[in-house]
């Protein structure tokens, strides 16, 4: 389902600093023995042994060994907010000391009153994450996506030489030299990845299904993003390492990790290949929050919520929206919203516009296809792709001087027929 991220809501917490008495038989959990005669070697808590979630084994060790948790909520939650209560791994890199204390807090609470096997019910984790919140004051509320949580869990955080916080997550690693370019806000970095794992997961299976997928890509390659945000034009991508550095912004983060998962952009091809990249990567939909960014300044052109501004942004998307409405219509909702239409329209407004780089501008390329813009590319494959098939475009990618011979049409027929389907 396409749905933002719900963020936390920003709440206060009414308590004050406390230590946790020295553990004690009676302190623990019913079905938990907390004694120091188990056998040699064995540790009474296996399961947040073997737990990749450091919240776990933080709040075990202030729980056994009575740790002052110095923290103050009140003060700590009212000039910041209650997202650290989510407990993700990278919050021990953003701020250790609050995440320690929270940690510790929390950890007590679940021990204390579902006992110990619900810290490991992801199922019920937000309930008891609200439960927390509801002992300290009715008023207060916890609220996050249960997907969300649930994927999180995964989450495996380091640090390593200037990235202060690298997120391993499902084949992934983003890592962040800070957070400066996210607006010093976890949340939006969260999302990022969050959307971006989840996109790259559908690109994998998607690539899988392709019946020629061997010959140009390694889906099951880790990829490596490294979030830079210089505002450069283009990300810089390795197609034999899958790194990725993320120069532009992460709009591109799909389209890159279709190239950093085998598909080499270089010669011939180029234009093919960057339409691939841009088809699979944009034009079907798979990073839902950048469709409901897309989808939003569509919908507020078209409604006519964006008359009267005249800024850059707003005067682009005025110009775009009707390019939208032409091929697909007044979306009345985001599940009504096409992506490929989105990319369709783009490409037909970047043919009035004139002010979009062609490819021959950005590659050392020339001949058909460097006249195209990425967006065009994007387009154009994508009209191949649904009108033969994604296989034959891999094809035709593959052995670029026999395009004619593999579609049946030149180039500049096709490339007529496209334009065609996509221009008022």
């Amino acid at each position: 389902m396409k749905s933002l991220v719900l963020l936390i809501l920003a709440l206060t917490l009414l308590t004050s600093c406390q230590s946790f008495p020295a553990e004690t038989e009676s302190a623990a959990a019913p079905d938990v023995q907390i004694e120091e005669d188990s056998a040699v070697g064995q540790s009474p808590y296996p399961e947040i042994d073997e737990s990749t979630e450091e919240w776990l084994h933080v709040g075990l060790d202030y729980y056994r060994n009575g740790t002052e948790v110095r923290l103050d909520p009140l003060t700590y939650f009212t000039e910041n907010s209650i997202a650290i209560l989510s407990l993700y791994n990278d919050w021990f890199y953003i701020d250790k000391s609050a995440a320690d204390d929270i940690a510790a807090l929390f950890f007590r609470f679940v021990m204390d009153t579902y006992g110990y096997d619900a810290l490991f019910d992801l199922d019920k984790r937000i309930e008891y994450k609200d439960a927390y919140l509801k002992s300290l004051s009715p008023d207060l509320t916890y609220s996050n996506n249960p997907d969300v949580e649930r994927l999180f869990s995964q989450m495996i955080c380091r640090e390593e030489g200037r990235y202060f916080c690298i997120i391993e997550l499902e084949g992934n690693t983003y890592s962040f030299e800070s957070f400066e370019d996210f607006n010093n806000a976890p949340s939006l970095v969260h999302q990022i990845v969050y959307y971006s794992t989840l996109a790259n997961r559908q690109i994998r299976e998607y690539i899988c299904g392709i019946g020629n997928y061997e010959s140009c890509f390694e889906p099951s390659r880790e990829l490596h993003y490294y979030m830079n945000s210089t505002g450069d034009t283009l990300d810089s991508v390795d197609s034999d390492t899958g790194e990725i550095y993320v120069n532009s912004s992460f709009y591109q983060m799909a389209p890159s990790a279709v190239h950093a998962l085998g598909l080499e952009i270089s010669g011939e091809n180029t234009w093919l290949a960057v339409g691939l990249g841009e088809y699979i990567g944009k034009s079907l939909g798979f990073n839902d929050y950048v469709d409901s960014q897309y989808y939003s300044q569509i919908k507020y052109a078209l409604d006519g919520l964006l008359d009267g501004y005249t800024d850059m942004s707003s005067t682009y998307y005025k110009e775009l929206a009707p390019y939208y409405e032409a091929i697909a219509g007044n979306p009345q909702s985001l599940e009504d919203f096409s992506t490929k239409a989105y990319v369709d329209a783009v490409a037909a407004h970047s043919f009035a516009a004139n002010n979009y780089k062609p490819l021959s501008a950005l590659y050392p390329v020339s001949g058909d296809g460097s006249e195209l813009t990425i967006w065009q590319a994007g387009s154009f494959v994508g009209y191949l792709a649904e009108r033969y098939s994604v296989e034959t475009v891999l094809e035709a990618y593959a052995e670029p001087t026999r395009f004619a011979e593999i579609f049946g049409e030149s180039y500049a027929e096709l490339n007529e027929q496209w334009k065609n389907s996509i221009l008022p």
